[in-house]
């Protein structure tokens, strides 16, 4: 009876060790799910990868959307250059707009580049929200505003070169034009990776015209 009950009690113990840990452990692992950036993600871990996700991150139509891109460039004499994507529903209509990330030529200054944010129209992309001085990561806010559109957190650079985090809130004329002159965002809570630095390496470049092949002197 006695080792009965002594067997009873290191059961009882290891069973509340094993309640402790799980207790300690990231929701994720505890329920035995993966790690998978198309969850919400705190925004403190902002550099995880986005995935294709089934709620809020969608596929884009490339065609369409890279002759939007192709069309603002030449609107606003950007030059050419590459240019981060992804697809997120931010006003909540069951549509995707189009987050991208403009790099390179005219569209980069000191504090960061180029946000462009492109919703679909009868099947073209029409450009209704861009914001300079935008660095890497970018990240929506899980929960919508009061006026039914995510804010987007992004990297913005500071005089000294360094990153700070600001909100970008979409109000009555849309997102601010300047990251810079967004308020800090200080706050932690849950958001959707939607660009970061790992997503550099599957940058879209942008079709540069052929050169002519140099005639023979005769």
């Amino acid at each position: 009876m006695r080792r009965l009950a002594v067997a009873s009690c290191a059961i009882a113990l290891l069973a509340l060790a094993g309640c402790s840990n799980m207790a300690r452990q990231p929701a994720a692992v505890v329920a035995g799910a993966p790690a998978d950036a198309t969850q919400p993600v705190g925004l403190h871990a902002m550099r995880q990868r986005p995935r294709q996700g089934p709620v809020r991150v969608k596929p884009l139509r490339q065609e369409a959307l890279q002759e939007a891109i192709q069309a603002y460039r030449k609107t606003h004499r950007l030059g050419q250059g590459s240019s981060l994507q992804a697809g997120a529903d931010l006003d909540g209509d069951g549509k995707a707009e189009a987050v991208v990330l403009l790099e390179g030529g005219r569209a980069c200054g000191g504090g960061g580049c180029r946000l462009i944010v492109f919703a679909l129209r009868e099947g073209v992309y029409k450009p209704m929200a861009a914001v300079r001085n935008v660095r890497l990561p970018v990240v929506m806010r899980a929960k919508a505003s009061a006026g039914g559109w995510h804010d987007l957190v992004v990297g913005s650079g500071r005089i000294d070169g360094s990153s700070v985090r600001r909100r970008l809130s979409y109000g009555p004329r849309g997102y601010p034009g300047n990251a810079a002159a967004a308020p800090v965002e200080g706050k932690e809570g849950i958001g959707i990776s939607l660009l970061a630095l790992a997503d550099k390496r599957r940058a879209q470049p942008v079709a540069a015209t052929p050169a002519r092949a140099p005639s023979r002197q005769p």
